[in-house]
Order: C-alpha cells, then structure tokens, then sequence
C-alpha cells in the first residue's frame, strides 16, 4: 500500500500558531514581518504557522499522488519525479494513444505511463456456403446460408503501471475464406484475441441442397460470447458483448425465384447482402460481417459463398 511521508506540521487542535488573521496582518504591508524574518527574538507561534501553511499543502499533494497514482510519496524522490508523479496524477484520464491492429499476429506493449485501456474486439466473419450445377431439366433449386457474422467485446481493462511491458500478444482474424463452388459448406472466421481474451469468428453457411420449390433454408448459427483472461493482473470490466449475427434464411418461390441467406452482421460490420439466382453473392460489407450464400437454378453453374469479413482490434491507452 502507498504511504504518504509528506506530514502537517503543528496540525493539532490546539496547536501554537498565529490566526489567519494574525498572520495575514503580520505579513501585510508595514507589518511584523513584510520583510521576513529579521534580527531578534523568534516568535514561536510565527515560525509554526509558517512551517504549518507550507506542510500542510505539501502533505495535501502528497496524499493526491498515493490516492490516485498508488504511489509512495517523500522527500527521497526528486523535485522532477515529484513534478511528474502531480502531472500524471492531475491528467488522470488523458488518451496516450490509439491503436488499431492490422490483420494477422503483432504484439501490444503499453506505454509505460498506461493504467487503463478501452479495447475493441471483434472476430471476423465466415463465408456463406456454395451451391451445386443444376441440369436444365432439373424441377429443383438450390439456395446456401450465408456466413455468421463475428462476435464482438468492448470493455474497459485497468492494470498496474509497467504490468504488461514484456507485451500481450494480439490477432486479427482473417474472414472465412469462399468456399469451392459446388455443394461446399462456407469457412469459418478465424478467432481475433487480446492476450488469452478469445472472440470467436463467425461460422461459415451451410452448402445449398437441391430442394422441390418452394422451400426455405434454415438460419445460421451465432458465433458465441467473447472468453478467458487478457493476462495476469489485467481487471476488466465489459461494457458491450455480443455473440454476432446469424445468417438470414434463404428461400426459393419457384425454380427461378430464389434468395439465398444474407449474412450475419457483426455489431461493428454489416454481412453480406443476398443476390439472387444464377451464382449471384457477395462478400461482406465490413468488419467481422458473414458472406452471403448463394443460388442455384435450373441449368446453372456451381457456385461459391461469399467471403467473410476481416476483424477488428483497437486499444486506446490511458493514464
């Protein structure tokens, strides 16, 4: 626990110290001491007023760097660690920085000065499923699901200055990739993490089957809550989770109205919007959004999911 060794001086009830009054007449203009201390007898309850008014703020700012820094504050520190301990205590809540991760594995290593960092986690999305050729003569039809969108956390971690200097290991996952064109299920996104804090990525869509219109496909699954601990004395305190989107129904009329399923959206991504028959789909919108599925009409060619989206990771570091 931080101790304060910053002490008042002559603090006590019945302390020997000159009144406000007193003191503010004595230094005044033409008074006892407007030219400070001179030749003569001291005067004790002078000497201790002063020694009073001078402590009692030093042991007042000492006590704002152990309340809010949880940092010992005395006299062994230097006129400069003091000035910065006060700069660092009285800018509490100041933005030391931003960053925002690129795709793929990088390491995060705070400034020293952190305590407290707001992050942004998001999975990336998965690929909508693919649909088989049918013959011309074919009385079927085939529409996919499209990709699930990622989960998504954002919160609030608090730690120790100097706690994480060795670095937390950080991964943007990539969207799940457009599957084979044919009767292929979608690919699922591939994690994001902060240190061991997991988002899961958004499942991929299930490859369309030929069905006797009119049918319709069943819905996407969603990816699942954000787990586990970023590191070791790392508080968090979540603010917003979410397991992401599930990818929308797909459904057909007749053999020449279908609509695949849309994907799942991220709460940060839209996922991708529907086309319609004759291997139309689309990738998502942005980040951690699902892929669209795809259709498939009487003598059509195999077709292809749409890709899932990239996720996202930024961390804004405060004092």
């Amino acid at each position: 626990m931080a101790t304060n060794s910053f002490l008042p001086f002559a603090s006590g009830a019945d302390a020997n110290v000159l009144t406000d009054a007193q003191y503010q007449s004595d230094l005044a203009s033409g008074g006892t001491y407007a030219d400070g201390v001179v030749s003569g007898q001291a005067s004790s309850a002078q000497a201790n007023k002063v020694w009073r008014q001078s402590t009692a703020m030093s042991s007042a700012l000492g006590q704002v760097i152990v309340d809010i820094l949880s940092e010992d504050a005395n006299d062994s520190l230097t006129t400069a660690e003091l000035a910065q301990l006060l700069i660092e205590a009285f800018s509490g809540g100041t933005l030391l920085a931003t960053t925002v991760f690129p795709a793929g594995s990088s390491t995060w290593t705070p400034n020293p000065l952190t305590t407290k960092a707001r992050y942004r986690l998001c999975a990336p999305g998965g690929s909508g499923g693919g649909a088989p050729a049918l013959a011309s003569s074919a009385t079927t039809a085939c529409a996919s699901t499209g990709g699930g969108g990622g989960s998504y956390e954002e919160g609030i971690m608090t730690f120790s200055r100097g706690a994480l200097s060795a670095g937390i290991a950080i991964y943007v996952g990539t969207g799940g990739a457009s599957p084979t064109a044919g009767q292929n299920d979608g690919n699922p996104g591939i994690h994001s993490y902060i240190g061991g804090r997991v988002a899961p990525g958004g499942p991929g869509g299930l490859a369309g089957q030929p069905y006797t219109p009119p049918f319709a496909v069943s819905l996407g699954t969603v990816a699942g809550l954000p787990s586990g601990a970023i590191a070791s004395g790392v508080t968090l305190q979540t603010l917003i989770a979410d397991p992401g989107g599930a990818a929308g129904s797909g459904f057909a009329m007749n053999t020449g109205n279908i609509l695949p399923g849309p994907g799942g959206s991220s709460l940060i991504g839209h996922g991708g919007v529907f086309g319609g028959s004759g291997g139309v789909s689309a990738g998502a919108q942005a980040y951690g959004g699902g892929g669209s599925g795809t259709a498939t009409e009487p003598g059509g060619a195999a077709t292809s999911g749409g890709a899932g989206a990239v996720g996202y990771i930024q961390i804004d570091e405060y004092l």
